[in-house]
């Protein structure tokens, strides 16, 4: 059944993405998904139209196969939308709502300077060090706030980069972290923890990010983390673990699908091979072939778990020190030699 959802990242999911409100931004511009918007009696693409109160809308074009995107300029607050195949009604109405609030820029910088352990991070006992984002984090809506937390999120940067260098980088790419370790094992935070970084796309809004600093090659080979970027890391994660009351101490549904078309032959059959290993030694609770299942998961879970997407972050290597992270030991499978770079 036609429905809105919101666009945050990629190719909206249909139930995840699903809209009960649509919020917009101080001028009441925005972007909004028609999942469904070809009418399958008339096979006739529909159209979305202010049907309360002032602004416009126009289609912005597709977003995979199911979806219709379309832009809204100067909506009110309270208006309502709604699709319409012909003169005949297609969804229900639905609401915007304008934010008149603080931008998210500011809002990042206020949580982060606050210190409070619900935005930022502590270790050994201190607050960690911020560098707080004025862009490149959180979706193109004026409400950005983190769903429920299910877990911590493990990504390589693919080069090496200085905490500084990497908020530098997330603002120019719109690709972002709520933090990054350094190879010296040195953390910094960029996203308040309420907030969505912008790292593994439907996974977002239930996944805090973390970028571990390493080398990436075309190859899909990833550089392993360090000693003392595992000693951080495993900090964060006991800090992920005692604040909040979903992610349990183990890794989360690792993904087992074929990502071959996506990344290499070789990587998703590593990757695959990596996932079933996880689960027989009981590292991993579960493997699915679904994202939407391993977003669903709770635990300690990386990039390549939660994100349909075309890289091999954070690397077969790093997949196998996660269990490091837990207390147990490393592990490795048959061909992932190729695809590890020594730490």
């Amino acid at each position: 059944m036609a429905h809105f959802v919101g666009i945050y990242s990629g190719i909206p999911d249909p139930d995840l993405d699903a809209l009960s409100e649509l919020a917009v931004d101080a001028a009441g511009n925005g972007r909004v998904g028609l999942w469904g918007y070809i009418d399958t009696a008339t096979g006739k693409a529909c159209d979305v139209r202010v049907v309360s109160g002032k602004g416009t809308v126009a289609a912005a074009g597709k977003l995979g196969g199911q979806v219709m995107g379309f832009s809204l300029a100067g909506v009110a607050d309270g208006a309502q939308i709604q699709a319409f195949s012909g003169s005949r009604p297609y969804t229900a109405p639905l609401t915007v709502r304008r934010s008149e609030g603080p931008t998210l820029a500011q809002m990042n910088a206020s949580r982060l300077a606050s210190g409070d352990p619900r935005h930022v991070a502590h270790i050994d006992g201190r607050p960690v060090k911020t560098l707080a984002l004025a862009k490149g984090f959180g979706g193109y809506q004026a409400i950005h706030q983190m769903a429920e937390v299910n877990g911590l999120a493990v990504h390589i940067t693919g080069g090496l980069l200085s905490l500084q260098g990497a908020k530098t980088t997330a603002e120019s790419s719109g690709a972002s972290a709520h933090f990054t370790i350094d190879r010296d094992g040195n953390i910094a935070q960029y996203v308040a923890l309420t907030l969505m970084a912008n790292a593994q796309g439907p996974g977002n809004r239930n996944y805090i990010s973390v970028e571990m600093v390493g080398k990436g090659t075309n190859t899909g080979a990833c550089q392993l983390m360090s000693t003392r970027q595992l000693a951080t890391l495993g900090k964060l994660w006991e800090f992920i673990y005692v604040n909040y009351p979903n992610p349990p101490w183990q890794l989360a549904t690792v993904y087992g699908g074929d990502k071959s078309a996506l990344t290499s032959p070789r990587v998703g059959r590593v990757s695959k091979a990596m996932a079933a290993e996880l689960v027989s030694r009981g590292r991993a609770p579960a493997m699915a072939a679904s994202v939407n299942e391993c977003i669903a998961s709770r635990g300690l879970s990386c990039h390549f778990w939660l994100d349909m997407a075309k890289k091999p972050c954070p690397g077969v290597g790093i997949m196998g020190q996660l269990p490091q992270v837990l207390g147990y030991e490393e592990v490795r499978v048959a061909g992932d030699e190729e695809l590890r770079i020594p730490a």
